[in-house]
């Protein structure tokens, strides 16, 4: 029987409480978590993006295949190599791939009792957000000790999202570009810094990237008593591929924490998910030392507000965010979401003046980029 069913932005999600013999059930919980995917995930996402969809059928089939075996593939080789543990990843009990014939695909996973539902106007504290570090560093530090894992990786859960990164259509670096210039037009005062943002792009580098790991595809517990929050499981992970890690390291600390809370705890932040990688590996890390990483940091911030920030500024994404409160309610949202807008512009305008403006050739752009690069491509753990 399935219960408390709800729909997620890109799959339908149940609860299915199961009635097991006792040899199957030793294996399998009597509740466990289905998610589907279908090519009406995709309408549902391009809707509530932009309020419509003018995806073809075959497209829409394509994207949804991706995106569910993606996840499916991670599941399954994490599940296989024992490697959950300690990496905030929800326990596999099985599934299947996607399939064109039922234009579904689906796979069960534990129950995470205790969620506190998050949007974007929620700020997480850095304690709990520092769980989530800890087990992104945990993960790939696992990956950093074996090589030939890490290549596996790629062939057998990366290549299909790495080769097709352009089916998240909102999140194209043109389109991102365009709907990132909209804040310019909403926030007179962030004129000079969308347009300085918009004129960039992104990068690679080969480590396992969640890709989209912002605070909602993060489960928390909250008590609502002490205001304490921690980290459960990180999930949603239908776009993970071999990138620059430290893109999800960006993308957690702008969308959780408070404005506040961004500029006092970073800098501890960083230092937190650079021991955290550097004591659960053998192997060498993508950077000579934490200066390293920490100037890698500001280099790929403002590429991933370029990629993800412009919703904040998006009238349809916000109000779809607050939907559900009272009107008192959603101009404390509406300010809480400003803030956090107002915060990650103006700190990757400053990594912008850093490393771009600063250079006074006409091709600093280019210079700028090819920094990125360096310790993108230059630190490449794989040959």
């Amino acid at each position: 029987m399935a219960t408390n069913d709800f729909l997620g932005l890109v799959s339908s999600i149940f609860v299915l409480n199961l009635d097991l013999a006792s040899d199957i059930a030793q294996l399998v919980p009597h509740e466990v978590l289905l998610k589907l995917t279908s090519k009406q995930s995709m309408i549902n996402v391009s809707k509530s993006l932009s309020g419509k969809c003018s995806k073809e059928d075959e497209e829409l089939r394509k994207a949804a295949r991706i995106v569910h075996n993606t996840e499916h593939h991670l599941y399954q080789r994490i599940d296989q190599l024992e490697m959950a543990e300690g990496c905030g990843i929800p326990k596999y009990f099985g599934g299947i791939d996607y399939s064109t014939v039922l234009d579904t695909g689906y796979f069960l996973i534990e129950v995470v009792k205790d969620v506190h539902p998050v949007r974007y106007y929620d700020n997480i504290s850095m304690k709990a957000v520092s769980q989530v570090l800890e087990s992104l560093a945990r993960l790939n530090a696992k990956l950093i000790s074996n090589r030939d894992l890490l290549s596996n990786f790629n062939d057998k859960i990366c290549a299909d999202f790495s080769a097709n990164n352009s089916i998240r259509g909102g999140y194209g670096i043109e389109r991102c570009a365009a709907g990132f210039l909209s804040i310019a037009s909403r926030y007179p005062n962030l004129d000079r810094e969308a347009n300085l943002l918009a004129s960039f792009a992104e990068s690679d580098y080969p480590l396992l990237c969640h890709w989209d790991c912002h605070l909602g595809n993060v489960l928390w517990a909250k008590d609502e008593k002490s205001n304490k929050w921690e980290m459960l499981k990180i999930v949603d992970w239908q776009t993970v591929h071999l990138n620059n890690p430290i893109i999800d390291v960006c993308r957690i600390t702008f969308s959780a924490l408070s404005p506040d809370d961004f500029g006092q705890h970073l800098e501890s932040l960083l230092h937190l998910y650079y021991k955290t990688l550097s004591e659960n590996t053998t192997g060498q890390l993508p950077w000579k030392s934490f200066e390293t990483m920490r100037k890698a940091y500001d280099l790929v911030f403002p590429l991933q507000v370029i990629l993800v920030g412009y919703l904040l500024g998006n009238e349809t994404f916000v109000e779809r965010q607050v939907s559900r409160l009272t009107d008192s309610e959603k101009s404390k949202a509406r300010c809480s979401i400003e803030a956090k807008l107002h915060s990650y512009v103006n700190y990757a305008a400053r990594c912008v003046e850093k490393y771009y403006l600063l250079q006074k050739s006409t091709h600093a752009r280019f210079r700028f980029v090819n920094e990125c690069n360096e310790y993108i491509a230059g630190n490449s753990m794989l040959d």
